[in-house]
């Protein structure tokens, strides 16, 4: 790790960081150029200089290297040390290692630890979104705005949870899904490639995939599964062991063990059939 962060040093026309001597033009060595770790110009005031400058340069760096780009005084969490685990999403182990606030932001304190994330992209540092618990978000997920990841949950691929969205329990949201809005997603329920919007609730063993959108105030659970590019939405409720795929269940609609499929449109109280 020490290596590759000389090396990366010495691309900004420094002598590295294993030289004992100053970085050339970084900060605190007698530069021509703003510093990248802090944007200041300062000289060189010899062994003092150079610590604070190979300080700088290697925090800046492992900012770098961690995914934030912003300013060391903008984060609103650090990684803990030698506090980390596996998390997989299916194929491919994930390190994600636990975090801890910076500052008190929403319901969390300074010194809050937080749950498992793998770079500071996955969780942003404006906002009060929060990972907590022994929650996790890896690959490209993101949490974002006043999104919330806690309990067991885990969120990867490219997911995205948002605005005031929460997912909790032991639930899952992966691939290309977008968990929004007011959107619930708990238990052991299972979010692939899908959206969850507006106030809608999945919970239970529900599982919404492939392209399906739940929105409004719809509710899935139980083991019920609504996929293929089905919507539920206004206070339509699916649960029990119903199955919703390329179909559209709206209105007031309860459907319990039925199946809706091919184009169908169930709604305004309509009695749905039977398979």
């Amino acid at each position: 790790m020490r290596k590759k962060l000389a090396m990366r040093c010495a691309d900004w026309g420094g002598r590295g960081l294993d030289s004992g001597r100053t970085v050339g033009t970084v900060s605190g060595c007698g530069f021509d150029r703003a510093c990248p770790p802090t944007g200041k110009r300062r000289k060189s005031n010899g062994a003092v200089d150079r610590i604070y400058c190979n300080m700088s340069v290697l925090s800046w760096l492992q900012r770098k290297m961690d995914g934030y780009s912003g300013h060391a005084t903008d984060m609103k969490y650090q990684f803990v040390s030698r506090d980390s685990r596996e998390a997989s999403d299916g194929n491919t182990g994930h390190i994600v290692r636990r975090i801890r606030a910076l500052r008190a932001f929403g319901t969390v304190a300074i010194g809050d630890l937080g749950g498992y994330i793998a770079r500071m992209d996955n969780l942003d540092h404006e906002g009060d979104c929060w990972v907590s618990g022994d929650a996790s978000v890896y690959c490209d997920a993101r949490v974002s705005d006043n999104g919330q990841v806690f309990g067991n949950a885990r969120v990867f691929g490219i997911a995205r949870v948002q605005d005031n969205a929460r997912v909790s329990g032991r639930a899952t949201v992966s691939g290309f899904a977008i968990i929004s809005d007011n959107a619930h997603v708990s238990d052991f329920a299972m979010v692939n490639a899908a959206v969850v919007y507006g106030g809608a609730n999945v919970y239970g063993n529900a599982k919404v995939h492939d392209n399906a959108h739940v929105y409004g105030n719809a509710q899935v659970y139980g083991d019920a599964q609504v996929f293929l590019g089905a919507q539920v939405y206004d206070d339509a409720i699916v649960c029990g062991v119903a199955k919703v795929w390329n179909a559209k269940v709206f209105g007031n609609t309860l459907l319990k063990q039925s199946w809706v499929y091919d184009k169908a449109e169930v709604g305004d109280n309509s009695e749905p059939w039977h398979k």
